[in-house]
């Protein structure tokens, strides 16, 4: 229908008239019947003449900008390229490209702005929970660490979490959760089995188990694609091939799990101490944790070694065997070889790998979002009433 209605419209005659008649026909059959009657400034084709001829459709004169749209899907000449009149086609929407250029623009700047939005929010944000922290930390500091257990799990209730590496530090803090009262012991106490640990680190699993049954303890596993997918790709023994390969293996064995046992959680505490190593030397007693949006509460910050094996002998502290044999930090087995004495305690730890800063990415320090610290926890009110955490 198209083509005959086209053809039905006089022509001006030219040369080869009946040939070029029959070209246009066959070329016109190329358009959909929505695409030839999208409208184009009131035109229902536009012709670029090239030559001394020219031809219309239906009266109109042919478009002499030169101009060439995106949309243009293809150019078609005549019959011969060796006749005097050549004609190209062009196929144009310039009105309604304009159009969509401006909603594009428009909706473009509308979204830079949110970001920008968003960007001074989340800094707020991080100075308030900041400001807040170091309120607390003042007073926190005059406490033993049974008071900070007990002044964590009485602000922040079900949402804190204890997170054990079964290391001589976190086994002392779990024996000293067992001191508070009631509602401090409902504590929840979140291990993670890399896979790779030492047998001596499981002994020591269930020595804790046995010795502090109406502990909350929890073992969290990497997740099984996970690893199927990086020892598949990489091998098994991958962080022996560089710093960002072992860097893989941590995130998936360690990283992701403990963004599991910290979802939902507003408090995290933790077995840091400054002596531990020369880049945790500025671990304070509560922080804020930007990497994971929580507050970070570090109950032995200013323990020393000798303070850590009396309090264990002491009160008779279930510990990993290791520590005997000159391992003062036990990571996955394949990553933790035992120190000379007066080494650094983590200098051990990926031994292979040059400079003092090697962290596997618990406590990494990197920005993320945060949303302000509110009021002290009450019980009766909602488990996000102290801090919100925004989903990511």
């Amino acid at each position: 229908m198209l083509v005959l209605s086209v053809l039905s419209v006089p022509l001006r005659l030219y040369p080869c008239a009946a040939a070029r008649k029959a070209s246009l026909a066959a070329n016109l059959t190329r358009f959909t019947p929505a695409e030839a009657f999208l409208p184009d400034g009131g035109r229902l084709f536009s012709f670029k003449p090239s030559g001394v001829g020219c031809m219309s459709l239906g009266g109109h004169e042919p478009h002499r900008t030169g101009a060439t749209n995106r949309r243009d899907a293809s150019r078609v000449r005549g019959p011969s390229t060796n006749h005097p009149y050549l004609y190209e086609r062009e196929y144009t929407l310039m009105r309604a490209d304009k159009q969509v250029d401006k909603q594009a623009d428009k909706q473009a700047d509308g979204q830079d702005e949110k970001q920008a939005d968003k960007k001074d929010d989340e800094q707020a944000d991080t100075r308030a929970n900041q400001s807040r922290v170091e309120s607390w930390r003042s007073r926190l500091t005059e406490l033993d660490p049974v008071g900070v257990l007990a002044w964590a799990t009485g602000r922040f209730g079900a949402r804190t979490v204890f997170t054990s590496s079964l290391g001589l530090e976190d086994q002392v803090i779990t024996h000293m959760v067992g001191q508070l009262e009631s509602p401090g012991r409902r504590l929840q106490i979140a291990v993670i089995d890399t896979g790779r640990l030492f047998a001596e680190t499981y002994t020591a699993l269930d020595s804790t188990r046995n010795q502090y049954p109406d502990h909350r303890l929890r073992v969290y596993f990497p997740q099984s694609q996970g690893v199927e997918t990086m020892v598949n790709e990489a091998g098994p023994n991958l962080f022996f091939d560089g710093v960002e390969q072992r860097k893989r293996c941590c995130f998936v064995r360690k990283v992701e799990p403990l963004r599991r046992a910290l979802s939902g959680k507003s408090c995290w505490v933790t077995g840091l101490r400054r002596q531990q190593s020369s880049a945790r030397g500025s671990t304070d007693v509560v922080e804020w944790d930007e990497a994971h949006g929580v507050v970070k509460v570090n109950p032995l910050w200013n323990w020393s070694e000798r303070r850590l094996a009396a309090y264990q002998s002491k009160h008779r502290v279930p510990y990993n065997p290791l520590h005997d044999r000159g391992y003062p930090s036990v990571g996955c087995a394949p990553c933790t070889r035992a120190v000379a004495a007066g080494e650094d305690p983590r200098s051990g730890r990926w031994w292979w790998e040059s400079g003092e800063e090697r962290e596997c990415g618990l406590h990494a320090k990197c920005e993320r979002d945060a949303d302000r610290i509110d009021e002290p926890h009450d019980s009766t009110r909602s488990r996000h009433a102290s801090i919100h955490v925004k989903a990511r």
